[in-house]
């Protein structure tokens, strides 16, 4: 990102990403009630899925991470650096469990809300297992655009008789 002179530390001005304004940000829709409670209601559930933030996120991610550490032989005390080396990658792993396999990851996103639901809740059991079938509820009622891209690759993939490549770019 490049700053455009003059500007001040209080006002600055970017041009790069944003072409000095002309490019228009979509606003964001509004939370859904539901998670807008999580995130900031006081009651039990809230505090509890605010604690467990990040295991959520992950419980409902459509990928896993993947990236080569830097080891700079740190001690296990003290506060800890995040280092990549190289690069990081989101793997994305088969549309379609093996066979006596877990569902996992964007897998979830192809089935009966429920089932998948419990699926989660069996592979994250110290999450509640309510919010995890409301959230799952909540992802598809608001029509997640991840999930429609998901479903039509697969249904790509389906239609070429599994042989195919899918690259997604989102």
């Amino acid at each position: 990102m490049k700053r455009v002179a003059p500007f001040t530390a209080t006002d600055p001005q970017f041009m790069s990403y944003y072409l000095n304004g002309e490019v228009d940000l979509p606003l964001y829709c509004p939370l859904p009630q539901h998670l807008q409670s999580l995130l900031l209601g006081n009651d039990v559930w809230g505090r509890e899925f605010r604690i467990n933030l990040r295991a959520y996120n992950a419980a409902f991610a459509f990928t896993s991470l993947d990236y080569t550490p830097i080891d700079h032989g740190a001690s296990a005390g003290g506060l800890q650096v995040f280092q990549i080396h190289s690069a990081l990658y989101h793997v994305q792993g088969l549309l379609e469990p093996e066979l006596g396999r877990a569902l996992q990851y964007a897998q979830l996103y192809f089935h009966d809300l429920q089932y998948a639901a419990d699926a989660r809740a069996q592979r994250n059991p110290q999450l509640n297992p309510q919010t995890l079938q409301e959230l799952t509820a909540m992802l598809h009622k608001v029509k997640n655009p991840y999930i429609c891209v998901y479903r039509t690759a697969r249904e790509r993939l389906r239609s070429t008789g599994g042989t195919a490549r899918v690259i997604l770019t989102l």
